[in-house]
């Protein structure tokens, strides 16, 4: 079980070689990712529209994004296909193959956005 703690996050880098439990282990409600939301301000649902508005908000999201960043590099999820799908959940009605989700400035997929 985890909670957020130093041998969580090298637990989830070092052990977990596909996607899929790679994602239930830090998604999970005692995973990497929403031990920090508890942690921060208890229920990490409980105001979506306003809890990007919360500085820790960002540090903790960029965390995850180092956590996901040092598993790929070194070497997980490379069993997966650009064709393999997401499910996106209740944030979008669509699934979406990977390869649509890697750009975030054209191509089928949900986001468009440009970093300035």
């Amino acid at each position: 079980m985890a909670y957020g703690k130093t041998e969580d996050i090298v637990n989830s880098i070092v052990n977990y070689n596909d996607i899929l439990a790679f994602q239930n282990f830090m998604q999970g409600g005692t995973g990497v990712h929403g031990v920090g939301h508890f942690t921060v301000s208890g229920d990490p649902g409980g105001d979506f529209y306003i809890s990007p508005n919360e500085p820790s908000f960002w540090l903790h999201h960029a965390m995850i994004d180092r956590i996901w960043t040092i598993w790929h590099m070194m070497g997980g999820g490379r069993a997966q296909s650009l064709d393999d799908l997401v499910d996106l959940g209740v944030i979008a009605d669509t699934v979406y193959p990977i390869r649509d989700i890697l750009s975030s400035v054209d191509g089928p997929g949900p986001f468009c956005y440009v970093y300035e």
